[in-house]
């Protein structure tokens, strides 16, 4: 049951899904408040104000992030650079 709502709640609680919903109602009970909506909802949640990227962007570029050696975990393991 967890798997099926972890799949199934993205569907109906995203801008996307949500409009489809709401679209589908409208076809459904012939209602064009319904359909208003529907487009309305994605009309919005298309904007690139949304979507946007914050002031201070978190990500780095790959020359800053250092060396990219990454141990490997647990004290057994043998790496690349430092094979015992």
């Amino acid at each position: 049951m967890p798997l099926f709502l972890h799949k199934l709640l993205p569907i109906v609680v995203l801008p996307i899904g949500f409009s489809i919903l709401v679209l589908s109602a409208a076809l459904l009970w012939r209602k064009r408040w319904l359909s208003a909506i529907g487009v309305a909802i994605l009309t919005v949640s298309s904007m690139p104000i949304v979507g946007e990227v914050p002031a201070e962007d978190p990500r780095k570029p790959v020359s800053k992030t250092g060396s990219g050696r990454v141990p490997a975990g647990g004290r057994h393991c043998r790496t690349f650079w430092n094979t015992p």
